[in-house]
C-alpha cells in the first residue's frame, strides 16, 4: 500500500463504533469487560467503576417519549472548534456528540441486540453472493429543509462523502453506475467486490438533501450548517469560541426535549473541568483519573463509562530509518513494561494490553488474559537486539503525545524503562490538534514515536481495522517488507463474510504482528469517562458514544 494510500485512509471515524479514533491521554478507565479486575486497582477504584457503569444503567432506564427538560440548553465543552460539521472534523472525544445529533447515517450498529439497521429504513436485504443490497426508505422523512428524503438524496450522499470527506474510500466497493433507484423510496445497491463488512462501510456514510447540497453547489458551507434528515442544526457558529445547534421539530424520531445545544471550545482541560464544577457547562467528555475521583466524592455531579476496549499504544514511526528495523522495534517492545505504566499512570483504572487485541474484540482469545501473547520484559535480549541492528551506542528518539496528565505519566515511563537499552526519548507533548497535525500530516520526518488511542468495536470489527493504528506507523515503509504481508492479511480479514473465518484471521493477524510487525506496542486497555450535571438524565449509550436526542434536564 502506497504512503499516500495510508495518508488517506487515517482519517477513519467510524461512528456507530467500528474505527472509532481519538485521544483518550486524560482518560480513565474501565475494569475488564470480563469480570476480571483491573490491574493494581484499589478498592476505591473498583467502587468508582461500579458506580459509574450503574448509573448508565440508570439513567438510560429513565429515557421516556414525550419527556419535557427543565432547561431548554445543554452545554459540552470541546477541546477544539471542528471547523465543519464533517466526520473529517469531529474526531475528538469532546465533540463527538454533533457526530450524531449533527447528521444522520443510513446504517448503525445497535451494541446491545448486536446487529447493524437502518435508522432511515423499514428494511434493507443483501443479495446472496454479498454482490449488493436493496434498500427500503421509510416513507416520508421530513430534513431540516422541508424536504422529504428520498433514494435520490442517497445516492447524492454517496457522491459528496467521496468528494468532501476522506473517508470516502470506504464506500469504494459500491458501483454507482450499476446502482438503480427503483422508486422515491428503493434503492438497490451494486457492488464491485466482495466486503465482510459493507455494513460499517455505510456506517460512515451521513445523509444529507440532495437539494440543498446543489443549491450550493456542493460547496465546502454546506457542512457549515449541514441540512439533513437529523435531530438539531447548527444556528449560531461564533469560531473558537462555540457553536450552537438548535433542534429539529419535525425530527423523524420525535422532538428531542431539549432544544438547544452548544459546544463550548475550552482547550485547557483543567479549566473545562471546574466550568463543570461552576455550573458554566453540564458535561465534560474523557475526564482524568484524578478528576474521575473529584465527580464520584462530588454533590452535584455523575459520571458514566463509555465505550469497551480503548487501547492506549506507542505507535513507531517505520519511515524512521532505526525503527524500520524490526529488531529496533522488537526491543523496544522488550523494554517496556506494561505492569509499571499502568500503576504509574493509571490508578488502577487500565488494564496492560495482552495482545494487540482488546479483550471484548473480534478474534481475542480468553486464554491471553492468562497467557500474553505480548512478550514479557526482557533487558538482556533488547540490548543484544540494539547491538545486532547496529545501535548500541544508543538512539534517540522524539516521542510525540497530548499534554495531558496521564500520558505525561506514561512518558516519564517510558523514558525511563527505554532508557535501559540506550534510548532516549525527546518528549513533544501538546494539544490534541497539534499531535495530530504532526502525525498525519503526511511527513514521515516530523517525529518517530507517537502516544494514542483507538477503539475496538464488537460488530466483528477488531482495533487492528483501524487505519489509525498503520497509518501514522507506515509498516509499508520497514526495510524487512514485512508490511506487505501486513497488508494482505488486512484484505483477507476484510473480504471474510464469516464471522469464525474473521476470528481465526485476527489470530493468525496477531501472531505475525508480534513475530515480525510490532508496528506499535500496546499499553494499555482503557476506558472513557464522562462528567455531567447530575439533573441531566435520558442520555442513550450506544458503544462509546453517547446520545443526546432523547435526553433532558429532571
Amino acid at each position: 500500500m502506497k504512503s499516500r494510500k495510508v495518508l488517506a485512509i487515517v482519517m477513519t471515524l467510524a461512528i456507530t463504533g467500528a474505527l472509532l479514533l481519538s485521544s483518550c491521554g486524560n482518560s480513565s478507565s474501565q475494569s475488564p469487560p470480563n469480570g476480571g479486575s483491573p490491574g493494581d486497582s484499589s478498592a476505591v477504584a473498583q467502587q468508582i467503576i461500579q458506580s459509574a457503569q450503574d448509573y448508565m444503567i440508570q439513567i438510560q432506564s429513565e429515557i421516556k417519549e414525550g419527556a419535557t427538560s427543565s432547561k431548554d440548553t445543554l452545554t459540552f465543552a470541546a477541546v477544539a472548534d471542528p471547523g465543519k460539521i464533517s466526520l473529517d472534523n469531529l474526531l475528538d472525544f469532546t465533540q463527538y456528540p454533533f457526530a450524531t445529533m449533527c447528521v444522520e447515517y443510513l446504517i448503525r450498529y445497535d451494541f446491545e441486540k448486536a446487529k447493524y439497521y437502518s435508522p432511515v429504513c423499514d428494511s434493507y436485504e443483501v443479495d446472496a453472493d454479498n454482490m449488493g443490497a436493496t434498500f427500503h426508505i421509510t416513507p416520508n422523512i421530513k430534513m431540516n429543509d422541508g424536504n422529504i428524503f428520498t433514494a435520490s438524496d442517497i445516492i447524492t450522499s454517496i457522491k459528496a462523502f467521496r468528494e468532501h470527506s476522506g473517508l470516502g474510500w470506504q464506500l469504494d466497493f459500491v458501483d454507482l453506475e450499476k446502482t438503480k433507484i427503483i422508486d422515491d423510496y428503493t434503492v438497490d445497491f451494486r457492488f464491485n467486490k466482495v466486503n465482510g463488512v459493507w455494513e460499517s462501510g455505510f456506517q460512515m456514510l451521513t445523509l444529507l438533501s440532495g437539494k440543498a447540497y446543489d443549491a450550493v453547489n456542493g460547496d465546502e458551507s454546506f457542512y457549515q450548517a449541514p441540512i439533513g434528515p437529523q435531530a438539531y442544526h447548527v444556528t449560531e457558529w461564533v469560531p473558537g469560541d462555540h457553536v450552537t445547534v438548535t433542534r429539529f421539530d419535525d425530527y423523524y424520531r420525535g422532538t428531542p426535549p431539549i432544544k438547544h445545544v452548544t459546544m463550548k471550545i475550552i482547550s485547557d482541560r483543567t479549566a473545562a473541568f471546574m466550568a463543570l464544577q461552576n455550573g458554566e457547562i453540564d458535561l465534560l467528555w474523557n475526564i482524568s483519573s484524578d478528576q474521575v475521583v473529584s465527580v464520584h466524592e462530588s454533590d452535584n455531579l455523575k459520571q458514566v463509562m463509555t465505550g469497551q476496549n480503548m487501547m492506549i499504544y506507542m505507535g513507531m514511526n517505520s519511515g524512521n530509518k532505526a525503527l524500520s528495523d524490526f529488531r529496533v522495534r522488537q526491543a523496544i517492545m522488550l523494554a517496556v513494561n506494561r505492569e509499571d505504566i499502568m500503576a504509574g499512570a493509571y490508578n488502577g483504572f487500565a488494564y496492560p494490553s495482552t495482545s494487540m487485541l482488546t479483550r471484548e474484540a473480534v478474534g481475542y482469545n480468553p486464554d491471553w488474559d492468562t497467557n500474553p501473547t505480548l512478550p514479557a520484559p526482557d533487558i538482556a535480549k533488547a540490548k543484544e537486539l540494539m547491538k545486532e541492528a547496529g545501535y548500541e551506542k544508543g538512539l534517540t528518539l522524539r516521542i510525540v503525545g497530548e499534554s495531558t496528565i496521564n500520558f505525561q505519566l506514561v512518558t516519564e515511563q517510558l523514558s525511563s524503562q527505554l532508557s535501559q537499552i540506550g534510548i532516549t526519548l525527546q518528549p513533544q507533548l501538546a494539544d490534541y490538534a497539534t499531535v495530530s497535525s504532526i502525525i498525519f500530516s503526511g511527513d514521515i520526518t516530523g517525529y518517530d514515536l507517537y502516544l494514542q488511542c483507538t477503539q475496538d468495536s464488537d460488530d466483528a470489527i477488531s482495533t487492528i481495522d483501524n487505519p489509525m493504528l498503520f497509518g501514522a506507523s507506515h509498516p509499508e515503509l520497514s526495510s524487512d517488507k514485512s508490511g506487505e504481508g501486513w497488508y494482505a492479511l488486512m484484505g483477507k480479514i476484510r473480504g471474510a463474510t464469516d464471522i469464525n473465518e474473521r476470528v481465526k484471521l485476527y489470530r493468525e493477524a496477531n501472531t505475525y504482528f508480534v513475530e515480525k510487525g510490532l508496528y506499535w506496542i500496546p499499553l494499555a486497555v482503557s476506558q472513557t469517562y464522562v462528567a455531567m450535571d447530575d439533573d441531566l438524565t435520558g442520555v442513550r449509550r450506544n458503544g462509546f458514544l453517547l446520545c443526546f436526542e432523547d435526553a433532558y434536564f429532571r
